[in-house]
């Protein structure tokens, strides 16, 4: 900083009253000369903005300056001075950041969530719509750490570190954005399954399914596109990258056997046992989702080869068949299973069905 500018910043500590004052410089003389420094340009950054950390000086204490220094570690200049942002991490509970796997960890979650707003940095288009910014995202995280006894929790922990396009972090930010707006009450995280990994299970032993997909390919990013697990559970054919996830869906390029997957779990007795999120924020509606799923199993006159195996996964779930219809035999034999893939293909042929209801849109 220059000598004006750490003067200015100086004064602008003078206005705390002498305790708060004298317990912060006592911490920053704790501080590497650049952070230091770097405190200091950000009391007077961006002072326009009534979010700005140089606008609630006098509201500052040593917890709030141990805030700011971790997300410094974290984050670029704009985000360390959003004040929500930093009072929500100071309202962070000990036991919290012990969840979250400790501070070390909790600073890598946040520097790894690189596309988020703040109330203080610019963001782009393309993802200040969808992503919650900085400050919301730690409120996300706070709810997420009281589920640290869950089954897979430290899994889902090391997905919102994930810097890779193989298994990504913004879909899981979506994931722990819809536990916490819908109040879930989740008992696991990313459990595997035979030929499927549910992002999250439900007390109940409810199975959900997230797909963060973007319904457009203008300003579509690789974040935004599918995961590996979606190639896993459903490569046959090829991911085409000159579609949309939701064409490549409708396709079989991608995400079909997953689904017949758990269609095929005795752990979906009915369809109320499973859910599948899609991201209202990228573009999708219920509406359109579940014309997806119904473009992959009907092709206007009859099942298409995706829906006949969909039909067959439920066929042969013996639980969820009888769920679906009360009146099937006994012992059906081949004439009645062609009868009721029949009454399947008029179901799966209007998405006013209850059939659908799994599908959610948050």
């Amino acid at each position: 900083a220059t000598t004006i500018d750490r003067e200015a910043a100086l004064n602008k500590l003078c206005t705390l009253n002498p305790t708060n004052k004298d317990a912060l410089c006592q911490e920053l003389y704790g501080y590497e000369v650049s952070e230091i420094n770097a405190f200091l340009e950000d009391l007077l950054s961006k002072l326009t903005n009534a979010d700005a950390l140089g606008n609630h000086v006098s509201n500052m204490d040593v917890a709030l300056v141990r805030a700011w220094r971790k997300i410094y570690e974290a984050k670029s200049s704009g985000y360390r001075i959003d004040w929500a942002a930093l009072q929500n991490y100071k309202n962070l509970t000990e036991t919290e950041k012990t969840n979250l796997q400790g501070e070390p960890s909790l600073v890598e979650i946040l520097r790894s969530n690189a596309r988020q707003p703040c109330n203080t940095c610019q963001a782009t288009s393309t993802t200040k719509n969808y992503l919650n910014g900085l400050a919301e995202y730690i409120l996300d995280l706070k709810h997420f750490s009281g589920f640290s006894g869950a089954d897979g929790y430290a899994t889902a922990i090391g997905l919102l570190k994930s810097n890779t396009l193989a298994r990504k972090l913004e879909p899981e930010t979506f994931i722990i954005r819809v536990l916490k707006s819908e109040n879930l009450a989740a008992t696991g995280f990313e459990v595997r399954k035979i030929g499927c990994e549910p992002d999250m299970v439900l007390a109940g032993n409810v199975l959900c399914e997230f797909k963060s997909w973007r319904t457009t390919l203008s300003g579509n990013a690789e974040e935004d596109n599918v995961e590996l697990e979606d190639y896993e559970f459903g490569n046959t054919p090829s991911y085409d990258g000159s579609k949309t996830p939701f064409e490549n869906f409708v396709g079989g390029n991608t995400g079909v056997k997953q689904f017949i997957a758990y269609l095929s779990l005795p752990d979906v007795s009915d369809m109320s046992k499973l859910r599948y999120y899609f991201d209202a924020r990228k573009g999708a509606t219920e509406a359109y989702a579940k014309s997806a799923f119904k473009q992959m199993m009907y092709n206007g006159t009859d099942l298409t080869s995706n829906g006949a195996k969909v039909f067959d996964a439920v066929w042969g779930n013996t639980t969820l068949r009888g769920n679906i219809w009360n009146d099937i035999p006994a012992n059906p034999d081949d004439d009645d299973k062609n009868s009721y893939k029949g009454k399947f293909k008029d179901i799966v042929s209007s998405t006013s069905n209850s059939f659908y209801n799994f599908i959610k849109v948050k």
